[in-house]
């Protein structure tokens, strides 16, 4: 298969603004496709060349690109950037056409050999590789490559829309590929199982360490009453508020078992041999260690080199897993949240000083400066044994390593479980840890089995504002802005436009417009973030009311948090909901699906 057709695919995607003629677009594709020409162009759609638990990047700038084109077209391209928007666009309106010869597969190949450039002298040396790849593609494929390289594709194809689009092929079956999805977190491995192996995919994955699951996620009620008649004999955690993390820790081999058959691997492993500042998967010290330490979030994200206290930690949970239970471990896979704490005087540190961890430079001041500790709460993987399937009861007994040997390390330890009677003893554990300044608290059923990436009611949080009618902050998806007026005219904005998802249509409905509660500062913040996501067209999932059209719309890719007075029946909102004085809080480091649902809001409100 040749670039140029898939260089026209991506355009058919790009110029419809209607999911299911994309849905079509990409089923046509898939239909034909090899297996491993079927990986390698699902992961393009979302503007990589691995998975996001991958930490490959090609770490090139908007100045570079524009360099390149620079040297091609010998002259100044700034003029043509404020004409056409983004370099890529430039380089296709400008480029000569020629009659490109270049495979997919080749084209990967060259894709790889530029982001595995580093060391002295890389930048020029990723630049005459760019030059040379950019004049074997035709015009139109070197806009798409210049996007991907600068992380600006955006054609509003999502990992769901790939996996409705192949369910449709024979054999195919949405729901199941999404599961397949959810457990081996890598959107191009889940197609290239399904053309190889049709029917029989749905057997193929397996939970490996190095490869993070998606999380489980948690359903919430606006009162323990209502929580109680769900699970009548729950068990109750602090809900701490910090960042999802998975905990891998593993022998060496373990990855090249974990990769197989994945149409990065030999490329990615060979990037391991020779790790440098740019590009590293374990934060190690010199010497050799015996176990490897990968740190994932939420959304799947590396984020091993963050935490360097973390992985020295987590190197010495094997030996005290074996001194509680007695087994050897080769690997061990812990759920969990990480947040900002000071030991010295036990105390839990705001998010926002938690989130000034997630960085790739001097991360051993940030380490200093803001000290994290691990709350793990569930183990999900020991040796070759996935827990997931156990009763949640049974998966504490196997997390009740952490409770001793702390002599060992204290950066990670076991949240604490309460086994309350009452919903009166329930409401005084809520408190205590309220009083913490901790959000709430979650209830779960202790037979609840771990189904990755699902929000079911056998967990429930319960993180109840004491001074608002509304029981709890929502999560929503920013899906436009409105430009400035008065003192937010330098901003270039002065209010945003959020929904809610509906998980059914696969939809983004309205509920509110957000203009309060946000300094000058985090305008600005917020204005740059928008940009990265602003598009010139509204999708067809997201409903937007004539009433309300933005001056910008936005791919519904941001999620943040907002609290309100109160949740009330409305009119104008596509949702049929508004909120009442939303208040912007922050960004959330969540993936728009995990937003708060259509069905939350409708149960928040009964």
């Amino acid at each position: 298969m040749l670039l140029s057709t898939v260089a026209q695919l991506f355009s058919a995607i790009e110029s419809t603004p209607k999911r299911l003629e994309m849905q079509e677009l990409l089923t046509e594709f898939y239909s034909t496709a090899t297996p491993e020409q079927s990986a390698i162009v699902s992961y393009l759609l979302i503007g990589r060349i691995v998975p996001e638990f991958i930490a490959i990047e090609f770490q090139l700038s908007d100045k570079t690109l524009c360099a390149v084109v620079e040297k091609l077209l010998g002259r100044d391209v700034n003029e043509d950037l404020v004409k056409y928007g983004d370099i890529g666009s430039v380089w296709e309106k400008n480029a000569v056409t020629t009659d490109a010869t270049l495979s997919i597969e080749d084209y990967y190949e060259n894709l790889w050999e530029i982001a595995k450039t580093r060391g002295t002298g890389s930048q020029l040396k990723k630049q005459e590789l760019i030059i040379a790849l950019l004049e074997k593609q035709s015009p139109l494929a070197g806009k798409y490559t210049l996007r991907i390289m600068n992380s600006k594709l955006r054609l509003g194809a999502s990992d769901r829309t790939i996996l409705e689009a192949v369910g449709k092929l024979q054999d195919g079956e949405s729901e199941k590929l999404k599961q397949l999805y959810a457990n081996c977190s890598d959107i191009g491995h889940t197609v290239y199982l399904f053309k190889k192996y049709g029917i029989n995919a749905y057997e193929k994955s397996t939970f490996s360490p190095g490869i993070p699951v998606s999380a489980k996620l948690v359903e919430r009620e606006d009162s323990i009453e209502a929580i109680y008649k769900r699970i009548p004999e729950p068990i109750e955690e602090p809900k701490y508020d910090g960042l999802r993390i998975q905990i891998h820790v593993f022998k060496e081999k373990a990855l090249e078992d974990a990769y197989t058959e994945r149409v990065w691997k030999e490329n990615y492993l060979s990037t391991l041999d020779a790790p440098s500042e740019e590009m590293t998967l374990f934060a190690t010290t010199e010497k050799k260690e015996e176990f490897n330490v990968m740190l994932f979030s939420r959304n799947l994200e590396n984020m091993t080199d963050m935490f360097p206290e973390v992985s020295e930690a987590a190197r010495k949970l094997p030996e005290q897993y074996k001194l509680r239970h007695g087994i050897g471990i080769e690997t061990l896979v812990l759920d969990g949240e990480v947040i900002g704490y000071n030991d010295l005087i036990q105390e839990y540190l705001p998010f926002q000083r938690t989130m000034t961890r997630k960085r790739k430079h001097n991360v051993g001041d940030a380490a200093t400066e803001v000290p994290v500790k691990v709350f793990s709460f569930d183990i999900l993987l020991v040796n070759e044994e996935n827990l997931m399937q156990l009763p949640l009861a049974e998966r504490k007994k196997r997390l009740s390593f952490l409770d001793e040997n702390q002599n060992l390390q204290k950066a990670i330890v076991k949240t604490p479980i309460h086994y309350p009677k009452t919903v009166e003893e329930s409401e005084k554990i809520f408190l205590e840890y309220v009083t913490e300044g901790l959000e709430g608290v979650i209830y779960k059923d202790t037979n609840s089995i771990y189904t990755p990436g699902t929000r079911n009611f056998d967990w429930l949080k319960y993180k109840k504002s004491m001074k608002k009618d509304l029981a709890d902050t929502v999560d929503i998806v920013l899906l436009g802005y409105y430009r400035g007026e008065g003192k937010l005219a330098q901003f270039g904005i002065g209010a945003l436009l959020a929904g809610v998802y509906d998980s059914k249509n696969d939809q983004y409905l309205t509920v509110t417009k957000i203009g309060t509660g946000i300094t000058h500062e985090q305008w600005q913040s917020i204005k740059i973030a928008c940009d990265a996501v602003k598009t010139d067209r509204k999708l067809d999932n997201s409903v937007i009311p004539k009433a309300l059209i933005p001056d910008v719309y936005l791919l519904p890719e941001l999620v943040v948090e907002v609290e309100a007075d109160e949740i009330t029946k409305s009119p104008l909102h596509s949702s049929g909901y508004a909120l009442r004085f939303p208040r912007f809080k922050k960004f959330r480091e969540k993936k728009p699906e995990q937003a708060t649902s259509l069905d939350e809001l409708n149960s928040l409100v009964k």
